[in-house]
């Protein structure tokens, strides 16, 4: 241990250091310092050797660092490491890791009062552990540049700060195990933030990612992730609004992209623009209403668009294309009211917002499926879903009604006719002494 008014409670300097912990030993590599001006003086100071190895042969090791105003815990260089870590700092971060070739096996945890809790910048770093990075009125954990590969959890928490996990310009996460990236701020607007243009990448084939927040913001940037599984993005309150906001969303992965939880039952919104270029199908869902404001391209071999609430209306106001089909569903738990006239249908109807003429687009051979509550295909009525589809007609559109997308109701003609409108409501036709005969919903 050690600890300093002015200088870094404990430095490593020059050279190759390895450490070995034998089985019923404990090392507790600590650092301190009170010096509350100096921005450079952190507590525990990793970050002038050139390689340090430490391994745990049955042992305990634990490093820590306090600090004020530097870091609580630096690290560059070369650092090869089995042990846990834990970072505090008053202005600094509670662990920062710099530029370097870094593989840290253990729990990583970063406490910082007005900067970040963990911070990565520019580091080529592994790791492998439960990541945990919390501040005050800071950033929870950051990621600036580097490349980062990550085999385990990791949750940033700003309690009163500006982003619970935030990746920065030029941020490169590879993940080689299926794992979850939970971000809570105190503003929904900061749980997870992409600023600038990032990547993550699905390092070994098959692994899953979860991002939770109630708010992904994409900052009107490129984001790029690829190489996954499934990749899923939701809230991690189920009592609070989900939103994406404005931006590029770039995908290439095989499996379903899906977009919040049926488990949300607050409005959700999603702003971001979404491609596609992958094999796997994208999924948007909530359990309460469901705007799609941002513009869906699924251009991979064969890639499917679903769009679902299970209670609650699904509103179009943006384009969507897809190589294979786009399936719209509203009220998939909704109950069928065959005694209720179309227009007082309740549990959810696909409404159409400011999406163009044609604005959804499919592949030769392949359907819009479309299921709602009321009726809405008359073209005299506002706000029409015929004219959705480009070139729908009487030729190639199919309606079928009193039926539930629950009961899994089958499309009808699915070779030949591009859309399906399926309704719950039932037909309810009155004809008048002049009328010998009327076709419903025309």
């Amino acid at each position: 241990m050690g600890s300093s008014t002015f200088g870094s409670g404990l430095a490593f300097t020059g050279g190759n250091q390895s450490i070995t912990v034998n089985t019923s030993q404990i090392a507790n590599i600590t650092g301190i310092t009170n010096n509350g001006t100096d921005v450079s003086v952190s507590g525990l100071n990793l970050s002038s050797l050139a390689s340090v190895n430490i391994t745990n042969n049955g042992g305990i090791s634990q490093l820590s660092g306090t600090a004020n105003a530097g870091a609580g815990i630096l690290m560059s260089g070369n650092l090869s490491a089995s042990t846990n870590i834990t970072g505090r700092s008053n202005a600094g971060s509670g662990v920062q890791f710099n530029a370097g070739n870094q593989a840290l096996i253990g729990n990583i945890t970063g406490i910082s009062n007005t900067s970040s809790g963990l911070s990565f910048n520019n580091a080529v770093i592994t790791l492998s552990g439960n990541i945990t990075g919390t501040s005050n009125t800071g950033v929870g954990v950051v990621f600036t540049g580097g490349n980062v590969t990550l085999l385990s959890n990791l949750s940033g928490v700003a309690l009163n700060g500006t982003g619970g996990v935030q990746f920065a310009q030029n941020a490169n996460l590879s993940v080689g195990a299926n794992i979850t990236i939970d971000g809570r701020a105190q503003s929904a607007q900061n749980d997870i933030r992409f600023n600038g243009s990032n990547s993550l990448l699905g390092s070994v084939p098959g692994r899953d990612l979860t991002i939770r927040g109630r708010t992904v913001d994409f900052n009107s940037a490129i984001t790029n992730i690829s190489g996954f599984n499934n990749v899923t993005f939701a809230t991690n309150n189920v009592s609070a609004v989900f939103n994406t906001t404005a931006g590029t969303l770039n995908l290439n992965n095989t499996g379903f992209i899906t977009f919040g939880a049926t488990t949300q039952t607050q409005n959700s919104t999603f702003n971001t623009t979404v491609n596609q270029l992958g094999a796997g199908n994208t999924l948007f869902i909530n359990g309460g209403n469901l705007s799609l404001n941002g513009a869906i391209n699924a251009s991979g071999t064969n890639s499917h668009v679903f769009a679902n609430t299970t209670v609650g209306n699904l509103t179009l106001n943006a384009n969507i294309a897809a190589s294979g089909n786009i399936t719209l569903r509203a009220g998939t738990l909704a109950s069928l009211q065959p005694s209720v006239s179309n227009g007082n249908i309740t549990g959810g109807d696909v409404v159409r917002g400011t999406i163009s003429d044609g604005g959804l687009a499919v592949a030769p051979g392949n359907n819009v499926v479309i299921y709602s509550g009321n009726a809405n295909s008359n073209i005299s009525q506002a706000g029409n879903l015929t004219t959705l589809v480009a070139g729908a007609d009487v030729n190639t559109l199919a309606k079928q009604y009193n039926t539930s997308s629950s009961a899994n109701a089958v499309l009808i003609n699915a070779s030949t006719k591009t859309l399906q409108l399926l309704y719950r409501v039932a037909p309810n036709i009155t004809l008048v002494a002049s009328n010998n005969s009327k076709v419903y919903d025309t």
